[in-house]
């Protein structure tokens, strides 16, 4: 069994580099961070466990404060807990993911999720009943710029206006196949 940490890093927490050096003295095995893009003022949402933390507010975009934690360490799996891939670009997304983990050495995990905030969700242009398709559009679309050299991907909710795209991804040299397997 292996043992990590999650939760989120602000300007009041310590550093995410410091957190991962930590983590990695420790033996753990892992540091994933979470995120929210912003937290609306007004909303309808509950947030399932009770009080809102104020640290939701603050959280740093987490492939930045991965990217820092990955240049502190040189052994612990780093990822996200979870990315709202519902209320992100995939093309953008993909190419940060693609580079946190080379710059990691390859020790960058996705995890994804929808989310509770639904007033968060709509202010990223989401219908908060279809995150779940749209995550799954937007990962189908995200594997293929991994892993094929043009991206064709089409999908009910990714309709890129170019046709076909070679993935920036590339210019990082990249081992496509090693970093994300398909099975």
């Amino acid at each position: 069994m292996r043992f990590g940490i999650g939760g989120v890093c602000t300007e009041e927490t310590l550093r995410p580099a410091d957190v991962a050096r930590r983590v990695e003295e420790l033996g753990l095995e892992s540091l994933f961070l979470g995120e929210h893009t912003h937290i609306p003022w007004s909303r309808e949402s509950a947030y399932p466990l009770g009080e809102l933390p104020r640290n939701y507010w603050r959280s740093f975009d987490p492939f930045v404060a991965l990217t820092d934690a990955a240049a502190a360490t040189s052994r612990i799996r780093l990822g996200t807990a979870i990315c709202q891939l519902a209320q992100r670009d995939p093309i953008i997304c993909a190419k940060e993911v693609a580079s946190v983990d080379v710059l990691s050495g390859g020790r960058f995990e996705l995890a994804v999720g929808a989310g509770w905030n639904l007033e968060e969700m709509r202010n990223h242009g989401t219908n908060p009943p279809e995150r779940f398709a749209i995550i799954e559009d937007r990962l189908k679309a995200m594997n293929e710029m991994w892993t094929e050299d043009e991206a064709t991907y089409r999908g009910p909710y990714f309709e890129p206006q170019m046709e076909p795209f070679l993935t920036a991804i590339d210019e990082y040299g990249w081992d496509r196949a090693e970093a994300m397997p398909t099975a």
